[in-house]
């Protein structure tokens, strides 16, 4: 079974990938994680438009 967590890596990976190549998007994985606070969900669906 795959977790929340792994599911929403997924997503938001496919939709920053669209048009770019997959070894950019991956270098930028710290990043990421960074914005999404730590891949924790709960923190990003209470994300307004002052954290975007």
């Amino acid at each position: 079974m795959v977790s929340n967590i792994r599911l929403f890596e997924t997503i938001y990976l496919e939709d920053f990938q669209s048009g770019l190549s997959w070894i950019t998007i991956l270098r930028k994985g710290k990043n990421f994680h960074a914005v999404f606070h730590g891949l924790d969900i709960a923190r990003v669906a209470a994300m307004d438009e002052a954290d975007i």
